[in-house]
């Protein structure tokens, strides 16, 4: 899922969040410009955010690394310690449950999200990586 997830937010490495910024999942900083342990900062990207209504195109902060490595890590991190994503982790031997769970629990605001990750792993056998 984490594979899917990368190629998902960084449009296969070559969004410019990913090219710039080395960000490979989409991660933002906190309202309160919280960065994590792993990110050297945020920084302003363009971005598509969806709600009940309507998508719509704005910016948003994200998180900056210094390398591809400390944004995976950074991932695992952001989604084992945050209680939103907890739920999720009652499914970790179920890739598409974890998928829809991170979903739900509003890792992303496009509504087709869970359907696009389960896509990507079932097209590319992402599942292998979990065996």
């Amino acid at each position: 899922m984490t594979l899917a997830q990368a190629i998902l937010e960084s449009g296969w490495g070559q969004s410019r969040l990913a090219v710039i910024d080395r960000n490979y999942f989409g991660i933002k900083c906190s309202p309160t410009g919280d960065y994590g342990p792993y990110a050297t900062g945020c920084h302003r990207h363009p971005t598509t955010e969806c709600d009940s209504r309507r998508c719509r195109r704005t910016t948003a902060l994200f998180r900056a690394y210094r390398s591809p490595v400390d944004s995976f890590k950074d991932h695992g991190r952001f989604l084992a310690s945050s209680a939103r994503y907890r739920a999720a982790f009652a499914h970790t031997a179920d890739p598409d449950r974890f998928a829809r769970k991170i979903a739900k629990a509003g890792y992303a605001t496009d509504p087709g999200y869970p359907a696009k990750l389960i896509k990507l792993m079932r097209t590319y056998d992402l599942y292998r990586y979990d065996r």
